[in-house]
């Protein structure tokens, strides 16, 4: 059964965050959710939520626990994929964080 991740970075760690993702096989750019305590930027902390199998989800948490930078400051919530929206929604609520709002062009 896939599992539902959603990572929280500070702004600062997102390039050590990144490269721990392309160690883990993932591509570079992951955090691309910007948030900030009140939703307006700039942003102070990026986010991400993907589906990946349980294995890969072991992985990632033994690499986070053995990068004390990362381990220190990255938010890592795994739980069973059913409602990926609420998923990541209640983490950056818990954070005390919410989505950067983005500009509209007129």
């Amino acid at each position: 059964m896939k599992q539902s991740i959603v990572m929280i970075s500070p702004a600062e760690a997102v390039p050590d965050a990144n490269a721990l993702c392309v160690a883990l096989g993932w591509g570079s750019d992951n955090f691309l959710i910007a948030l900030s305590a009140d939703g307006t930027g700039p942003a102070t902390h990026f986010g991400l939520r993907a589906s990946e199998s349980q294995s890969f989800v072991a992985a990632l948490s033994e690499a986070v626990e053995a990068d004390v930078s990362l381990n220190d400051v990255l938010t890592v919530d795994t739980r069973t994929d059913t409602n990926r929206a609420l998923h990541f929604e209640t983490i950056t609520a818990e954070t005390g964080l919410q989505r950067v709002a983005m500009p509209v062009d007129v």
